[in-house]
């Protein structure tokens, strides 16, 4: 079997650290930590005090449930990252 190669051009987020992946890495490096009182559901009937929630904030014009949005808006994270628009090119992507 021939070695594949893997060229990683760009990497989107939308995690509880908000600013994307950007926002992400900051956040580990720092040692900062990404949980924090839940602010879009009631814990009480839970055992737990801190959650690690996505903000609300999604891009305007994004359309479809709160996942699909999310992942649209890291994936065009990455293509932007990229350099890419996404019309025309070959893109993939991993999930």
């Amino acid at each position: 079997m021939s070695a594949r190669r893997v060229l990683i051009t760009g990497v989107g987020a939308r995690t509880a650290y908000d600013g994307g992946a950007e926002g992400l890495f900051e956040g580990l490096i720092g040692g900062r930590t990404g949980l924090g009182v839940a602010r879009s559901f009631d814990t009480s009937p839970l055992d737990v005090a801190y959650v690690g929630e996505v903000s609300d904030k999604v891009e305007a014009g994004l359309r479809g449930d709160r996942k699909s949005s999310l992942a649209l808006a890291a994936s065009i994270e990455a293509l932007k990252m990229a350099g890419l628009d996404g019309k025309g090119e070959l893109v993939g992507g991993v999930w």
